[in-house]
């Protein structure tokens, strides 16, 4: 949680799948079990808010919030043409929250996804970035971070492509996004230009709750990792 209060866990089950998320309490070190008595497979447990009421990630391969008072999740709405998701993060007030959803059912083609979670609607977020580092639209974003005010959200192009990755920042006041890391110039074919050379792609995944900085790990090309975090002022 954004208050340093709260944490989420899952590990694998005897299929090695992602199972039996946790949530923690970091002050009492409390550990609250999230999957049902049947052993319903959720595939993760991605945030959760700074009161500790709602966690949230997926539910029988559904976008679900979990309640710690009822001990339930409740599936979210998916977008029109989408069979399955995930929710990624969460405003720590638990309004607002963002993910992923999947056009077919192995997820292959994703759909950035952000929820109104007091209406349970879908909210638009237009001009998102499409091409990946290959100058391609391969039809796989993804959102992974949300700044507290619901203002900024991190996402992802092309996961499943290693060398095509790209991570965003995208202003949704603005309706506008950056690269992070790289610069972008839509009229040549290779739209990403490399502010370093040796960087060779990255892992961006937390956004802080005033939307001023990004973590992640950074991978370089003589196959070093570290860890890093990117101004989105002065990039």
């Amino acid at each position: 949680s954004d208050n340093g209060k709260w944490a989420i866990a899952y590990g694998p089950n005897a299929n090695d799948q992602d199972a039996f998320p946790k949530l923690i309490n970091l002050q009492t070190k409390e550990t609250i079990n999230l999957a049902d008595g049947d052993g319903v497979i959720v595939s993760n447990a991605g945030d959760v808010t700074d009161d500790g009421q709602m966690v949230v990630g997926s539910y029988q391969g559904y976008p679900a919030t979990w309640n710690t008072a009822t001990k339930e999740w409740t599936k979210v709405t998916l977008p029109e043409g989408c069979e399955n998701g995930r929710i990624n993060a969460v405003t720590p007030d638990g309004k607002y929250a963002v993910g992923t959803c999947g056009i077919n059912s192995n997820m292959l083609y994703e759909v950035p996804t952000m929820w109104d979670l007091t209406t349970g609607k879908i909210i638009a977020t237009p001009n998102i970035p499409q091409k990946d580092q290959s100058g391609e639209y391969q039809l796989m974003t993804r959102f992974t971070g949300i700044s507290a005010d619901a203002r900024y959200i991190v996402g992802c192009i092309s996961f499943s492509y290693p060398q095509d990755v790209v991570y965003f920042f995208y202003d949704r006041q603005e309706e506008k996004f950056d690269p992070v890391v790289f610069d972008f110039d839509d009229t040549k074919k290779y739209p990403y230009i490399k502010k370093n050379e040796n960087v060779y792609g990255l892992d961006a995944i937390c956004v802080s709750p005033n939307g001023k900085w990004i973590s992640g790990v950074l991978y370089t090309m003589n196959d070093e990792r570290s860890p890093f975090r990117h101004n989105t002022e002065t990039k």
